[in-house]
């Protein structure tokens, strides 16, 4: 039980090392998916975390990953302000 509070509270730079495929994994488990778009061909979802944020990019109408982009000021978020969608009891 221990090992998964770790695991929930891993931060940026831990993240960061991780396999790809390792990271997916985590924000699909441990990550909130704030909002998703798609620009030109590819989906790309985005994920809060810890003390970060995680840009999923796939072909669109595919489940391969490409790559995750990580940024960690809300800047990024920009391009997703019309479609994050927050819980109701926030």
């Amino acid at each position: 039980m221990y090992l998964g509070v770790l695991v929930l509270l891993m931060k940026y730079a831990e993240f960061k090392r991780l396999h790809m495929h390792r990271q997916a994994e985590h924000l699909r488990r441990h990550g909130h998916l704030l909002a998703e778009r798609r620009q030109d061909s590819f989906r790309l979802r985005l994920f809060a975390a810890a003390d970060f944020y995680a840009e999923e990019w796939c072909p669109w109408g595919e489940e391969h990953i490409l790559f995750i982009h990580l940024f960690l000021h809300p800047a990024g978020l920009h391009d997703y302000l019309e479609g994050i969608r927050l819980p109701e009891e926030l």
